[in-house]
């Protein structure tokens, strides 16, 4: 069967055995052609000719017992970035058993990047498909959302030498990137052939079973390993034993299989500084992603509530108010407007603030859990949209608002315009759906809502009344 080593950052050797099954007679090796190309080798097959006894592998020269040799396939970071091929051995018993391998050769990306130049990306796909009413059907169109990296590099000396040979020649194939921001740091010594690492802390770091990882010295000095196991304290990787000696305090970062997207443009100093900037498309994003999970939001009616604070980006915030309109004109006589959607449709941003390594893992898999743009939820306007004239009374159902006429342009369960949040000054609320409204003069509205006030509520003790959108 193929040995197929998969993905190769660092020096990997897979063992395999050369039997003679002829009775009684002694055949000779008398060549070797390897069609792996350069960055592969048998170093531990003897040398042509060499002979190999009845039923028995290779032996031992030195050894004065019957010591099989242990036969490797040994491939390096060095060669072509992808091989699918074999090593014939020739005997002269005129049999040629063939060894299949295959893997991918990836570079690792040494290089740090700047912190106030890094933004992260998950991006979904859905097809929305709308109906002449306007009502929406939605389906993912991805397994999991993909990750995008956008990075800063400043560089100088051999950091800027190094990146500019590996955008040369490499720019078009896999590399391995270190997730810089999510650090964890050996506790122990790391020793040659070891098979798993004691650290400081794995919990809100994306290490993945099934994925890798880099235990980080220097540029010169690393090992990728392919994690099987993982709990808070300790990273195991039984199938890639470490090369190297580490000491304690080393570095160990989560692993990213990623291909550059677009140009990579940057700006030159005067002297050796340079930027880079460059856009990471991360492929192995199935391996071990985290689930969505709906843990510690809110919800209103079987969906979650974003009910937290609204961040903005500058002073502004985009909104859009969108209904499809069928304009029938011939320019000379009247003009016919009408539209089948029942109302119309605003758009609006929503930003979060995560101060933790917990509050962007929470986050995370909340937008995975919603599928990026699939499943709707119930998103607060964070505005005064309506004005309260009075205030509320145990017991009653009522809210008296200031006449915007919402009585005339907005009908009883028209959505998203028929579930509200009242917040008051001590920062709790109430949330009621509305069932009917009424103007009750030229200045008040009278709001029928689908629940009573559980305590009477003074009307300087309303903050601010904001609708529900789905």
């Amino acid at each position: 069967s193929k040995i197929q080593f998969g993905n190769i950052v660092t020096s990997l050797t897979s063992d395999f055995e050369i039997f003679s099954a002829y009775r009684d007679t002694i055949i000779n090796l008398t060549g070797i052609t390897n069609s792996l190309g350069s960055g592969s080798d048998v170093p531990t097959i003897p040398a042509p000719t060499a002979p190999l006894d009845p039923l028995m592998s290779f032996l031992d020269p030195t050894s004065t017992r019957f010591n099989e040799v242990k036969t490797k396939l040994e491939v390096t970071e060095d060669g072509a970035p992808t091989f699918d091929s074999d090593v014939l051995f020739t005997f002269d018993s005129s049999d040629v058993p063939r060894l299949y391998a295959s893997g991918n050769r990836i570079a690792l990306w040494t290089e740090v990047w700047e912190e106030g130049g890094f933004k992260e990306k998950w991006k979904f796909m859905t097809d929305i498909m709308p109906g002449i009413s306007g009502k929406e059907q939605r389906a993912k169109l991805r397994s999991k959302p993909r990750q995008e990296l956008k990075t800063r590099f400043l560089l100088d000396s051999f950091g800027r030498q190094r990146a500019q040979v590996l955008l040369h020649g490499w720019s078009d194939s896999l590399f391995a990137l270190p997730m810089w921001h999510q650090e964890t740091t050996a506790t122990a010594i790391v020793s040659v052939s070891d098979t798993s690492v004691s650290v400081a802390d794995t919990d809100e770091r994306d290490f993945r079973v099934g994925g890798q990882a880099v235990i980080f010295q220097d540029a010169d000095t690393y090992d990728v390993v392919v994690i099987t196991a993982i709990t808070s304290t300790l990273i195991t990787f039984t199938n890639s034993p470490v090369l190297n000696g580490f000491s304690s305090g080393v570095s160990v970062f989560p692993l990213r299989l990623a291909f550059i997207r677009g140009m990579v443009q940057g700006q030159r100093y005067k002297e050796s500084l340079e930027t880079f900037d460059i856009t990471w498309e991360v492929q192995n994003n199935d391996t071990g992603a985290p689930d969505g999970d709906l843990t510690g939001w809110n919800t209103h009616s079987g969906k979650i509530l974003l009910d937290d604070c609204n961040v903005m980006r500058g002073v502004t915030m985009p909104v859009t108010h969108n209904r499809k309109v069928t304009y029938v004109d011939n320019d000379t006589g009247f003009m016919t407007v009408s539209s089948r959607w029942d109302r119309n449709k605003r758009s609006t941003e929503k930003g979060f603030q995560c101060n933790t390594r917990a509050e962007v893992l929470t986050l995370r898999k909340l937008l995975i859990a919603l599928n990026g743009r699939q499943k709707s939820f119930w998103l607060p306007t964070h505005a005064d949209d309506l004005t309260a004239v009075l205030g509320l009374t145990i017991t009653q159902n009522t809210l008296d608002i200031q006449n915007i006429a919402f009585a005339r342009f907005i009908a009883a369960g028209a959505n998203p315009k028929d579930n509200l949040r009242i917040t008051f000054t001590d920062d709790s609320y109430l949330i009621r759906g509305i069932t009917s409204s009424s103007a009750v003069s030229s200045t008040v509205e009278r709001l029928v809502l689908d629940g009573t006030w559980p305590a009477t509520r003074a009307l300087n003790e309303i903050a601010q009344i904001d609708f529900l959108e789905q």
